[in-house]
């Protein structure tokens, strides 16, 4: 038999959480590929639990509204030991949101700064495109943050209001100037195939990120993840039905024939989508700037992970 539990409340002061026993893990084997530069050894590092934002895709949803954060000192604490300990030179957060505000980017700064942290680790972070402003993208990028990520989602205004992100396209463009003005480069993520979608909207998506002029860009197709707004609407609805929903194989986000994509907005076909997502790769890499910037970086990646790029951008639909 299985026996599910009741929900057990949320651990509230993070700070009590020791840090991860990495002595158990091969961590020398690590790298991080949003360094391209960086060849040193890498880790994770979590700052906060939780997102007050209310996308209804998002399957972060299961770590609440609430968000716990450690306090500044034992995060940086945690990176001062990973160098110390482990000679650890690049940190990536896996946060929901970090920093959340320019509060929190600024007392983050003045932490490392007062370490001399900033000399001996570069960082990487995904937040969101309308927190960024001239003051906290400089406080970030002086505690060394070397790049920033962003789920930038989609190209069409309208399906960016109906997944509920809550910022405008524009915002998108402002963000990443700033970023790029002070050195920071900046990764993209994408959606294809949101719900209510059509193939306009997704070439509007595809256009947008080329518009961006983003170092790297991801095109996810749409999952609606167990537990996500999305997920719960679709099987009151009967969009999602079991025993499919239960299917977790389904849940891809890079659909093939063999395994295609668990839910395929009306607008499209399961052969239209994967050929959308794939043209979208297309479009963005083999660009001749884009081939250019990263031929410029080719020393540092795994040529194994280039390979495998190569193939998905390359094959026939």
């Amino acid at each position: 038999d299985v026996i599910t539990n009741a929900p057990q409340p949320m651990i509230e002061d993070l700070d009590t959480i020791p840090f991860p026993a990495w002595h158990l893990l091969p961590w020398q084997r690590y790298r991080l590929f949003n360094f391209a530069r960086v060849t040193d050894p890498a880790t994770l590092i979590l700052g906060s639990r939780g997102c007050p934002y209310k996308c209804n895709f998002c399957s972060l949803i299961v770590m609440g509204h609430n968000r716990r954060k450690r306090s500044i000192s034992n995060l940086v604490d945690e990176c001062e030991y990973m160098y110390e300990r482990y000679g650890m030179k690049q940190m990536a957060y896996v946060d929901p949101i970090f920093p959340i505000s320019r509060r929190e980017a600024v007392a983050f700064r003045d932490e490392v700064v007062k370490r001399g942290l900033q000399k001996k680790q570069v960082w990487t972070t995904e937040t969101r495109v309308d927190l960024m402003d001239q003051e906290t993208v400089e406080a970030m990028v002086e505690s060394g943050c070397r790049r920033v990520m962003f789920g930038f989602e989609t190209g069409d205004q309208e399906t960016l209001n109906a997944i509920k992100k809550d910022f405008k396209l524009q915002q998108a463009y402002e963000a990443v100037r700033l970023c790029q003005k002070v050195g920071m480069g900046v990764i993209g993520f994408f959606i294809v195939g949101s719900p209510g979608e059509t193939e306009r909207s997704i070439n509007m998506t595809i256009d947008f990120a080329c518009d961006l002029d983003i170092e790297f860009a991801k095109f996810t197709v749409f999952v609606p993840y167990p537990g996500t707004a999305i997920y719960n609407d679709f099987m009151k609805d009967g969009t999602l039905k079991e025993p499919e929903s239960l299917d977790f194989e389904r849940y891809t986000s890079y659909p093939t024939d063999e395994n295609p994509a668990i839910y395929v907005t009306p607008a499209l076909t399961q052969a239209k989508l994967m050929q959308l997502q794939k043209k979208a790769f297309r479009k963005f890499y083999l660009r001749p700037k884009m081939i250019y910037r990263h031929l410029v970086e080719i020393r540092a990646l795994n040529v194994n992970d280039m390979y495998n790029g190569l193939q998905l951008v390359l094959t026939p639909s």
